[in-house]
């Protein structure tokens, strides 16, 4: 388990499986229990005096980072073979844009929530 961690931090393992599972499937798993609570309407006040939310949503945050910082360097290591071997490298520099911009998003989403 610690060299996988290590592999997918250093962007090891491909573009489409960091990409596909660390940026699109995984976060979308972690949001799961925050559906009923955006569903139900209740204020935020109401939200946000769990204690178990707030711990949620910081453990989730730092494990979507993890998970950002991942894809992002392997849509680097991407470019850079693709580079390599004189080929586009499109969907690497895409990548990089959605996979900032997401992380952007999340982080001010988390930080109007919890401050």
């Amino acid at each position: 388990m610690k060299q996988f961690i290590i592999n997918y931090w250093e962007g090891r393992y491909s573009l489409v499986k960091s990409f596909w599972i660390g940026c699109v499937a995984l976060p979308f798993i972690v949001a799961l229990p925050f559906i009923p609570l955006y569903l139900a309407g209740e204020g935020d006040s109401v939200i946000m005096s769990t204690v178990l939310y707030v711990v949620y949503r910081i453990f989730s945050y730092f494990l979507l980072m993890f998970l950002f910082v991942g894809a992002f360097n392997s849509a680097l290591n991407y470019i850079k073979n693709k580079k390599d071997l004189k080929q586009g490298s499109g969907w690497g520099r895409a990548a990089l844009i959605y996979i900032v911009l997401f992380g952007i998003q999340i982080t001010v989403t988390v930080f109007k929530q919890l401050f």
